[in-house]
Parts: C-alpha cells; structure tokens; sequence
C-alpha cells in the first residue's frame, strides 16, 4: 500500500477555498499540480483513502469520470461490425473536506468488451460508467460510441469528441470541471469497419473521440486506442484479404474513453468473420481548491 503525503505553505485561505497546497495522505497513487497565483488541483489516479491533515477544513470542487464502455464485436453483431464503447459520464461537485476523517475514493474500471465500465465515487458523488455494446449501435456514455457498420464496405463512424457538448450523451460538457477551455475526457470509441469481398476500401473516422475501422487489405490489427488523455479507442479496420479477420478494436484513451468497435470482414470463399472490441479506460478523480458552482 503505497500512502502519499503533501505539505502546504501554511497560507491563508482564499475566496473560493484554501489556496496552499493542502497537506493529506492518500493509500493510492495520487499528482499534485499546483497553479500559481490560481491554487491546485490533485488527481487520484487509483482507488484509495484520501485524509486530509491541514487545514481543518477546505471547500473543494470534485471531478469525476467513470470508466470507458467496452466496444461490441464478434458474432454478437449479426454480422455487422462493432459499435464503440460509451465514454464515461462526468460530474463536478461541491464538497467540503474535514480534518482527519477518511474519505474513500473509487476509480472506476473500463469495462471490458462488450462490458460497461466501472463507478467512480468520491465525497459522496458518483458518476457513472460508459455503457459497453454487443450490437453495431454504439454505446451511451458522457460521450456515445461511434456505430459500426450496417452494410458491406462501409465506414465505420467516429465516437462522439470528448470535446462536445455530450450530445446524445449525458448531455453535458466532458471537459474538466465543466469549463469551456478545461481538458476534454471520456470520448466515445469508434465503430468498427466491414472489409467485404476484397472490393471495398472505408475511410478513417475524424479525431477527438475514437476513430472509426477502416478496410484494409489483408491487416489484421486494430487500430490502437489514442494516446490523448481521455479519448475514445479506434476501431479495428475490416480486412479484405481472405481468411483474415477484421481488426479489433483499439482500448479506450484514459482517462474515461470508450473502446473501439470489432472490425469484420465477408469473402465469399470464408464468409464472416470477426473480432472483438476494445475495453474502455479507467475513469479518474481531480479536486482542487472551490472556483466553481456545481455542473452535473
């Protein structure tokens, strides 16, 4: 059990709450970044106890994101390619923070695939995981799943951009404590591409949330999830080459991205074939000193 603990300057408090960074411990794995003339922010990276040990007591505001939804894929489609995983809802609270008393924190898993990912709870908040998918429609989340494809040689669709407003998610801003410039999380994965008798060759999906699956000949590999914090995973590309399958689809970015759908391919000399989706990514937990009002 690895437990963390941080001094602050001792300061004074400022308007919306205790501007030092204040010193805690916690039995996770935690960040400080600090924020000068601003405050600070901490971002709880894995489940643990958060104790807070000066002052004794502080007014917080609390971001919290479920884990992705895992891409659909395999057989379970009816020979469509996969939808993508839903990315995790979000959340940002108010909360006030005693001395000595031990606040568990939850990060949410991503779900495998086809699975829903995980709840996140902290101070008495929760937010959802992103819902996983079994179909070609892609999954509901923060940010929904792209579709994967409903006819031979087409398209898989993006995921919906952590960078949106949420529509037809949650119907909110994803972006961090619900400001217009934070950082964007929990894009929806990409659907997957359908590869169809060696004659058909889809594009890619645009960027922000997860990719859409592309065709392409004889690649069996999905596209991997991105890189970026809190986008969508890539779907897998269909294949037109034989007996190959499509690709599978890319994990989800964490932190909250849904996973990329299963690519799938049809020649007339193997007839369907498969793969599975990508898992989402974990959800996370930020505080920082009060700025804000409450945006569920």
């Amino acid at each position: 059990m690895l437990t963390s603990c941080f001094p602050s300057g001792g300061g004074p408090s400022s308007p919306g709450g205790w501007i030092d960074v204040p010193q805690f411990t916690y039995t996770g794995q935690s960040e400080v970044i600090v924020e000068a003339g601003i405050g600070w922010k901490i971002r709880f990276l894995t489940s643990g106890t958060f104790t807070l040990l000066k002052p004794d007591r502080m007014m917080i505001d609390a971001f919290l994101v479920g884990g992705g939804g895992g891409g659909g894929g395999d057989q379970s489609t009816g020979g469509l390619s996969g939808g993508g995983g839903g990315g995790g809802f979000t959340g940002t609270y108010f909360a006030q923070v005693e001395k000595g008393i031990p606040y568990e924190i939850t990060i949410g898993a991503g779900g495998a695939a086809k699975q829903g990912g995980g709840v996140t709870t902290a101070f008495a908040y929760y937010a959802e995981g992103g819902k996983g998918t079994s179909s070609y429609i892609g999954g509901n989340g923060g940010n929904k799943g792209g579709n994967g494809c409903n006819s031979s040689g087409a398209t898989g669709h993006i995921g919906n951009p952590g960078a949106s407003n949420g529509t037809p998610g949650q119907g909110t801003t994803t972006r961090e404590f619900g400001e217009a410039d934070g950082e964007d999380y929990a894009g929806g994965g990409g659907g997957g591409g359908y590869g169809y008798n060696g004659n058909w060759a889809g594009g890619n999906g645009g960027a922000n949330g997860g990719d859409g699956g592309s065709t392409q000949n004889g690649y069996a590999n999905g596209y991997p999830g991105s890189t970026v914090t809190g986008k969508g995973g890539r779907g897998g590309n269909g294949s037109t080459s034989g007996s190959a399958h499509g690709g599978g689809g890319g994990g989800g970015g964490n932190y909250g991205g849904g996973g990329g759908g299963g690519g799938h391919s049809w020649t007339s000399g193997h007839g369907d074939q498969y793969a599975n989706g990508g898992a989402g990514g974990q959800g996370i937990v930020i505080i920082r000193n009060h700025r804000v009002q409450e945006v569920v």
